[in-house]
């Protein structure tokens, strides 16, 4: 009864060949700060604000360092930062690629 129960354990288990599924984030983040005045034209910028927006998909776990890693993520991003100053001050739009592990 063991012997045919085990055999039936053998022929019923099945390899699974569907690719896992990879994880991913929409990120949306929005950062409020003080700035620090440690050169002169830092002195005059009181505090800034900051909206970010980032998109990343985590490693599919095909070799060993995405496990040595725990799965690292991989993405793009844009940041906007908004400095208090004079309203004809330049403007930074920065895309960014992203790397990250837990």
């Amino acid at each position: 009864m063991f012997f045919a129960g085990f055999c039936l354990c053998l022929v019923a288990h099945s390899e699974n060949t569907d690719p896992p599924k990879r994880a991913s984030f929409i990120e949306v983040n929005n950062a409020f700060g003080q700035v620090l005045g440690t050169l002169p034209f830092l002195e005059e910028i009181p505090y800034y604000q900051a909206f970010s927006l980032r998109y990343a998909r985590a490693s599919n776990g095909s070799t060993w360092e995405d496990f040595a890693y725990n799965m690292p993520f991989f993405g793009i991003g844009f940041y906007k930062p908004f400095f208090q100053i004079t309203p004809d001050s330049e403007t930074h739009f920065p895309f960014i690629c992203l790397e990250e592990a837990r």
